[in-house]
C-alpha cells in the first residue's frame, strides 16, 4: 500500500492522526522578523511550501532605540545610541565643575546636562573651587585661614608703620588694639605687599613681651622692626624670630615684606605676656579674633599677590 502521509504545515490534519500541524511546534509562537529591531512582534506561520514555518507577519515599523531608560528595540541594551547618558557633566552655570548628569531629552533623541545647585565660586583657600584649572586666580590673601584684603595707601610701609611717631609709639596706624596682637596686610602705591604685626596699644598703661619664630618667609626682609632690630629674618632660609618687649608707654611689632610670589609664612608664639589673642584685620574694615590662647599659638599667613 501507500506509505503514511506526511504532516504539512497548512492548517490540515494531513496524516489523519487527529492533530493539525503537530510537527511544527513553533507555529503560533512570537517571533522577530526581518526588521532592524530585536522585538518579537510577529508570530510563526506556515511557509508557502508547507514544510517549515516563517516569521513574516510582523506588524508595524521597526522599533527604534530612543533615550528613555528602556530597551526599546529589545536587544538587551538600554539607551545604547546615547552613550553619554548618566555621565557627569558641567551644566550652564558659572563654574566648570561636573556636578550635573547627562539625562535624556524630552523627545528621547539626545541628552542634555541637568545640573542643580548654585554655581561654585572661587574663594581664597588654596583650592580650585570652581574647577577651571586655576587656584585662587583672582589673587588672594589669608591670615589664619581667613580671606582678607590689604590696606592700601601712597605711603611706604615704613611711613605707614610710623615708628616712633608719636614718641613712644612703636607703630601708629590707628589699627593697634590694647593687649592684643593685630595682624594685617599693607600694599603701597608701587604694589609692594607687606605683613604687619602690632602688639598692644600705646599709652594703655600695660606693657608686655612676646617671643615668636618666623618660618617660610623666603625672599622677604624685615621692613620695620622696633627698638633697633627686635625682629630678625634670613631671606635665604625664610627663618627668623622676634623678641619684643615694651613698656606702658608703647607698642611693639614688625612688618615683613615683600610678597613677590605665592607662599605661606608661619608665626609661632613661643611665649607672651599681656597679649590675649590674634586679631585678624582686613582692608575692607572687617576684623576677627582668632580663638584660643595667643601664647603657644601658630599663625599661618598666606599670600598670592
Amino acid at each position: 500500500g501507500f506509505g503514511a502521509l506526511p504532516e504539512f504545515c497548512n492548517g490540515l490534519d494531513d496524516d489523519c492522526d487527529g492533530l493539525v500541524d503537530e510537527t511544527f511546534t513553533d507555529l503560533g509562537e512570537a517571533c522577530d522578523g526581518n526588521d532592524s529591531d530585536s522585538c518579537a512582534n510577529g508570530t510563526f506561520t506556515c511557509a508557502s511550501n508547507g514544510i517549515a514555518v516563517e516569521c513574516v507577519n510582523e506588524e508595524g515599523p521597526s522599533i527604534p532605540e530612543i533615550c528613555n531608560g528602556l530597551d526599546d528595540d529589545c536587544d538587551g541594551l538600554v539607551d545604547e545610541d546615547t552613550p553619554l547618558v548618566g555621565e557627569a557633566c558641567d551644566g550652564d552655570d558659572a563654574d566648570s565643575c561636573a556636578n550635573g548628569v547627562q539625562v535624556c531629552s524630552a523627545d528621547g533623541s539626545s541628552t542634555f546636562c541637568e545640573e542643580t545647585g548654585d554655581s561654585i565660586e572661587e574663594v581664597c583657600n588654596g583650592l580650585d573651587d570652581d574647577c577651571d584649572g586655576e587656584v585662587d586666580e583672582a589673587g588672594c590673601l589669608t591670615i589664619g585661614g581667613i580671606p582678607v584684603e590689604p590696606y592700601t595707601g601712597n605711603l611706604s610701609i615704613i611711613e605707614w608703620y610710623s615708628y616712633g611717631d608719636p614718641v613712644g609709639a612703636s607703630s601708629n596706624t590707628d589699627l593697634e588694639i590694647s593687649n592684643n596682637a593685630v595682624v594685617y596686610f599693607y600694599e603701597d602705591s608701587d604694589g609692594n605687599l607687606s605683613t604687619v604685626v602690632t602688639l598692644d596699644l600705646p599709652k594703655d598703661n600695660s606693657g608686655g613681651n612676646t617671643f615668636l619664630t618666623i618660618t617660610g618667609a623666603t625672599g622677604m626682609e624685615v621692613q620695620v622692626s622696633d627698638d633697633g632690630g627686635e625682629a630678625k629674618l634670613d631671606p635665604d632660609t625664610g627663618e627668623g624670630e622676634g623678641t619684643f618687649t615694651w613698656g606702658k608707654c608703647c607698642t611693639d611689632g614688625m612688618a615683613l615684606g615683600y610678597w613677590n610670589s605665592p607662599t605661606c609664612i608661619t608665626l609661632a608664639v613661643q611665649s607672651a605676656q599681656n597679649v590675649d589673642a590674634w586679631i585678624v584685620q582686613s582692608g575692607d574694615g572687617s576684623q576677627q579674633t582668632l580663638p584660643g590662647s595667643f601664647s603657644g599659638s601658630t599663625l599661618e599667613i598666606c599670600g598670592k599677590p
